[in-house]
């Protein structure tokens, strides 16, 4: 599955139960009130909180479905390039109206489930104030929703909860594997295509970086035609996480080699360093927050990326990383010999990694 997919899953569900579930619950309270019927009025007192369970469960449910398919699946691949305020606005009425929709049939469902009364009609159920502001806190599930998932989308995954917690306000130490991924000969490439152009190139290709997403990497900073990957040390070596994540973005762009050619007249080829070791990671800045990782680690996986080409390899490697791999019949580990690295006294044993 997506993981995305499931993030967003469990963002739409979280908020969307919370607040119609508080809807519900008023919907129950406002239909004691109004209610002639003695049958009526025995089922809300007995069962309105499992009623309001039930159907906060059951709309939020299909709100984290439907609105969590369309986003990854749809509005993510159509609206990547617009504005954050378009997205919010288009994703939100585009949901809106579909809760409504489900609003609609739950109550139809509802009454004929309890008092079998299949004569209901759109006024009646709309017109209640009740139900109106179950359509406004759907409403607000959306946005609250659309929010989140939105700022912690540009602070990237998970920091927007170690911002509001601060997880990083005092500094601590990690061990973490990060990866330099760079655009192979760049600035020839925007000499022929022009720097707008350029701009939009690598904007294609780090939004097809996306499918790195399904091997627990995260994007720490973005620098120029450079993109810095990250992964928490053992999820990164787990089923080799961070070897397919490079070979499966390698691999998503060979899959569109004709679109690239077709738009730019180049196909993009990204060569990599990576390397594992303890970092320092902390929240920085007063005018502008973020949370910063620093430490040789990082030195170290930047100059191992700028010997790809000197060395005639796409993805370079430490030994300290490639001693994490005991055995592995998908890969070859090429060995280069100790080189060294600008800034280091001490040379380091590289290896280039091969898919077989």
């Amino acid at each position: 599955m997506d993981k995305s997919l499931l993030r967003y899953f469990k963002v739409y569900l979280s908020v969307g139960f919370v607040l119609i579930f508080f809807a519900s619950y008023w919907r129950m309270q406002l239909l004691q009130l109004s209610q002639t019927s003695e049958m009526q009025l025995t089922v809300f007192k007995e069962y309105g909180v499992f009623i309001s369970l039930g159907v906060s469960l059951y709309i939020s449910f299909l709100l984290a479905l439907f609105a969590s398919f369309s986003d990854v699946f749809l509005i993510r691949k159509i609206l990547h390039k617009k504005s954050f305020g378009f997205v919010m606005l288009f994703s939100t009425v585009f949901q809106l109206l579909f809760i409504i929709l489900i609003i609609f049939i739950t109550n139809q469902l509802f009454y004929f489930i309890l008092f079998n009364d299949t004569v209901i009609s759109y006024q009646s159920i709309f017109d209640a104030p009740d139900v109106e502001m179950l359509i406004i806190l759907a409403f607000l599930a959306i946005v609250i929703s659309r929010f989140i998932l939105e700022v912690d989308q540009k602070l990237g995954k998970g920091n927007l909860w170690k911002f509001i917690t601060g997880k990083f306000y005092s500094p601590r130490t990690e061990n973490r594997i990060f990866m330099f991924l760079d655009l192979k000969s760049s600035t020839k490439i925007a000499e022929k295509i022009g720097h707008l152009r350029f701009s939009e190139l690598l904007q294609d290709c780090f939004n097809d970086l996306a499918v790195v997403d399904d091997y627990y990497a995260s994007v720490y900073q973005y620098v120029g035609d450079e993109v810095v990957l990250t992964w928490e040390a053992k999820k990164g070596i787990v089923k080799d996480n961070f070897i397919n994540a490079y070979f499966k973005f390698i691999q998503k762009l060979e899959s569109k080699r004709p679109f690239y050619e077709l738009k730019y007249g180049i196909f993009p080829e990204f060569k990599a360093g990576a390397h594992i070791g303890e970092c320092t990671v902390s929240e920085i800045g007063s005018l502008k927050r973020e949370i910063a990782y620093s430490g040789d680690t990082i030195n170290t996986a930047a100059r191992i990326e700028s010997m790809c080409n000197k060395l005639n390899a796409d993805f370079l490697i430490s030994e300290k990383l490639k001693n994490h791999f005991l055995t592995n019949a998908q890969f070859n580990f090429d060995e280069k010999g100790c080189v060294g690295l600008r800034g280091k006294s001490e040379k380091i044993n590289l290896f280039n990694v091969e898919e077989i």
